[in-house]
């Protein structure tokens, strides 16, 4: 009897010992899988949300950049705004906020607020309340940093009771910052985003602003009212507490928490939405996960109470039922993870957590296959991408006339020029070509963009202006014929920035149009310089019907016309400051006696040493026409 109780309790404690090891290595699987599904959520949503907010800050920085180069009226204003919050669900509300001081200064410039009312665009005059906004966040934090911001969760009275969060962009006159154009986002969009998220049954997701503000949760009481923080002191959860802390400050983790009811799962996904620096939750019950895996464990101990044989036989049946696929399919999980997705998985047949284990790991063996086999298509398509790309970067290189080729046999004027774009292909141009036996038309160019549309647009472009001066000798009338073009023919609703002269060689006369482009600068013999820092028109392929104009200047002996893009004077120093005017015409004052490529290699070391070697946002074209001497 002993030898029998005896094998009795060996037995009994092997099979204890196999259902513990069973028990906690599937419970590492199945946690391991929730948090592989949490973490997929998360990242879903965080995508889905950083396009929205991508989508925002660039509309923003769009309306910005308009208003400040002056290039909408107020009837045009009134209508871009109103496209903007009509065609764009995401925008709540467009605010236009200038200082007191420029307001003081600009008795004629009011500060506005865009809402949308019963399908109707309302325009509020809130120049009254600038003594109010200019001490919010909003408004302070953008003008004091000299950066865009994304607020925390706020509520304007101005908009009623509706929760928002904003996105500021500074504008700036001569460097100073004279307001703020801020685009309004419902909370609400972000709600329904995060609150669609379920896990199981009772899983769900949470968002929380920079500071740790609930913005979503299934409690309404704590949306707004609570921070993370503050939940966690009334709760007396210090665990809770470091959660929010490492979401704060923009960290990712899987973390168990200490407690566990419907509105306190135990376990916990995060992860940061980097562009405004907040961050999305994914919370779960263990007890889901691990449910029909207990009652199972139950469901053992209750037969070992039925008897020793019973029990024995139990064992012995189960133990062969259960480890030996369980050790298969560790087996196979192993190759799977070492790459190897065609493994065969062991076939159960019982109905049991086994079987459910394997039918999941079948769905993500399967999951698996399909993604590398994305992930090849992708990568070949990607390939294929890469190598158009550089097919269309060498295409502009021989569009571009090289230096060798910029009127090198015409000995009145000397001409040199650079192009150096941001990415593989470029938005800017230059270009100088003899109309007749003595005009010579140059220009200049700044496609809105980057990439290969950009480019398309600049061969569009260029060629419009080689194709139209053998029939249109004026500036004016050119310009007008390239609007009407891409006005007619753009598709991608891209605009481009211009400047087009023409110069008889044999008087020294240069007529120019400058369409929303930086400014032209001259460049005397004697190192004094004038810049020609009006536009005569709006970018072009905007508006079909422009009011374009011209200007006149008369060229000595020696003197230097110096073009160049706005990607010379916005460029930026690790500090985030512009190079600047002032820093471009100092470098143009210094220089003793010059040629063309002396005054470009200049002012191109000139932005290297500025912004550092590895620092180029966008593209940076240069071009310098001396004027030697006149045509006889």
């Amino acid at each position: 009897m002993q030898i029998v109780t005896f094998v009795f309790l060996f037995t009994l404690l092997i099979f204890l010992l196999m259902i513990l090891v069973n028990t906690v290595m599937t419970r590492k699987v199945m946690t391991n899988n929730a948090e592989l599904i949490a973490k997929t959520l998360a990242s879903e949503n965080i995508f889905h949300i950083d396009g929205i907010l991508s989508k925002l800050e660039k509309q923003t920085t769009n309306t910005a950049y308009l208003i400040n180069a002056n290039m909408l009226n107020e009837p045009e204003q009134f209508s871009y705004i109103r496209e903007q919050l009509e065609h764009n669900d995401e925008e709540y509300a467009i605010c236009i906020a200038y200082t007191l001081e420029y307001l003081n200064r600009n008795k004629n410039v009011k500060s506005r607020l865009y809402y949308a009312s019963d399908s109707v665009l309302v325009e509020k005059d809130i120049s009254s309340q600038a003594k109010e906004y200019h001490l919010d966040d909003w408004f302070i934090i953008p003008r004091t940093k000299q950066t865009a911001y994304w607020s925390e969760p706020w509520i304007d009275g101005n908009l009623g009771a509706q929760p928002i969060t904003s996105y500021s962009v500074p504008m700036y006159e001569n460097g100073a910052v004279i307001g703020i154009v801020r685009t309004d986002m419902s909370l609400k969009v972000l709600q329904r985003i995060v609150s669609s998220v379920r896990l199981l049954k009772t899983g769900y997701a949470i968002l929380l602003s920079k500071n740790g503000t609930f913005v979503t949760h299934p409690a309404d009481s704590l949306i707004l009212n609570y921070t993370i923080f503050s939940y966690a002191e009334q709760l007396g959860v210090q665990k809770l507490r470091e959660v929010g802390r490492a979401m704060v400050n923009g960290k990712s983790g899987f973390e168990r928490l200490p407690f566990s009811t419907l509105y306190h799962p135990r376990w916990i996904y995060y992860s940061p939405i980097t562009r405004n620096h907040w961050s999305i939750g994914v919370k779960f019950n263990d007890r889901e996960i691990m449910g029909d895996f207990n009652k199972v464990i139950i469901t053992f101990s209750l037969i070992l109470c039925l008897g020793f044989l019973l029990l024995l036989a139990s064992i012995y049946t189960r133990i062969s039922a259960i480890f030996r696929p369980l050790r298969l399919l560790i087996k196979a999980t192993d190759k799977i993870g070492g790459g190897d997705f065609n493994v065969e998985l062991p076939v159960v047949k019982l109905n049991n957590e086994v079987s459910f284990l394997t039918a999941a790991f079948l769905k993500m063996q399967s999951e698996l296959k399909t993604y590398m086999q994305n992930m090849v298509i992708n990568n070949r398509e990607k390939e294929k991408i890469a190598a158009e790309i550089r097919i269309a970067a060498q295409i502009q290189q021989n569009i571009i006339p090289s230096n060798q080729n910029l009127l090198t046999d015409v000995s009145e004027v000397s001409i040199f020029g650079i192009l150096e774009p941001a990415e593989e292909i470029g938005g800017d141009l230059y270009d100088a070509f003899m109309i007749d036996d003595k005009k010579m038309c140059f220009a200049i160019a700044d496609v809105f963009g980057k990439g290969i549309v950009a480019s398309m647009l600049m061969t569009m472009v260029q060629t419009l202006i080689r194709s139209k001066t053998k029939y249109v000798h004026s500036v004016t009338n050119l310009m007008e014929e390239i609007n009407t073009y891409l006005c007619e023919n753009n598709k991608q609703s891209n605009f481009i920035t211009l400047i087009i002269g023409i110069l008889d060689l044999s008087t020294g006369t240069v007529e120019f149009s400058n369409s929303g482009h930086t400014p032209l600068y001259l460049r005397k013999a004697n190192q004094e310089f004038i810049r020609y820092g009006e536009t005569h028109t709006t970018a072009l392929g905007i508006f079909p019907d422009l009011n374009i104009t011209s200007s006149i200047i008369q060229l000595d002996v020696q003197d230097s016309i110096i073009l160049f893009t706005d990607g010379i004077t916005e460029a930026m120093s690790a500090s985030e400051a512009f190079f600047g005017y002032n820093r471009l015409e100092s470098i143009i004052c210094d220089l003793q006696n010059p040629n063309p490529e002396t005054i470009v290699r200049s002012i191109l070391q000139g932005v290297r040493s500025f912004t550092g070697q590895d620092r180029q946002n966008d593209d940076l074209s240069i071009l310098v026409i001396k004027f030697n001497h006149p045509r006889l």
